[in-house]
């Protein structure tokens, strides 16, 4: 079982990771920016302002896992995980090569 502070830790490590891919989405497939130019939230395709690319969408799906007590090296676990990308990636306005072909490999092996 994982102590408190170390859930914790990683709790905050999520948000902060979901907050810092929410000011990066604007910018994702855009040349680099300069150090004068300011970083918002300010939305851009095909995310709106506050949204979050692929990488939370896909966090998202661990978490929800993870939170229900689930050890995550666990094939039933990775399983679950897999199978809530592929979910997320029929509706999901982004999704990067490499999920897309787990996601289509995951498809094949349920058959």
């Amino acid at each position: 079982m994982v102590g408190m502070a170390s859930r914790d830790d990683r709790i905050e490590g999520v948000l902060a990771t979901a907050a810092g891919d929410e000011l990066g989405a604007p910018y994702e497939f855009q040349p680099p920016r300069g150090p004068e130019l300011d970083v918002v939230m300010a939305g851009g395709s095909p995310w709106e302002a506050g949204g979050w690319t692929d990488d939370t969408a896909m966090a998202i799906a661990i978490a929800e896992v993870a939170a229900t007590g689930a050890d995550l090296r666990d094939d039933a676990a990775q399983d679950a995980i897999v199978s809530r990308w592929r979910e997320w990636s029929r509706v999901a306005k982004d999704v990067g090569s490499r999920p897309a072909r787990c996601c289509t490999r995951q498809r094949q092996t349920v058959r």
